[in-house]
């Protein structure tokens, strides 16, 4: 299994090959690590709406919304992206 660490590094590199499906996965491995960065968590939110898998992300920050309170905001705004989008 990959470290978080290293899953942060290779998503980063597929983010500049726009390889967003892999961005998703890996920057949702490395989040615990991560979830504090603002840069880190736009570019998840980013590449999760261009391949369709904001529902993803809306799962992950809800797991660690109770630890992280920034993030229940974060949840309230995508969900509404996610609503937007289905019309």
């Amino acid at each position: 299994s990959m470290q978080p660490k290293l899953a942060g590094k290779l998503g980063w590199v597929c983010h500049h090959h726009q390889a967003h499906d892999l961005v998703v996965d890996l920057f949702i491995k490395a989040f615990p690590d991560q979830r504090k960065n603002y840069k880190y968590i736009t570019t998840l939110e980013a590449s999760a709406t261009l391949c369709h898998r904001i529902a993803e992300v809306i799962t992950l920050y809800e797991t660690y919304a109770p630890e992280d309170k920034r993030l229940f905001g974060r949840v309230k705004r995508l969900k509404k992206r996610l609503e937007s989008d289905q019309r």
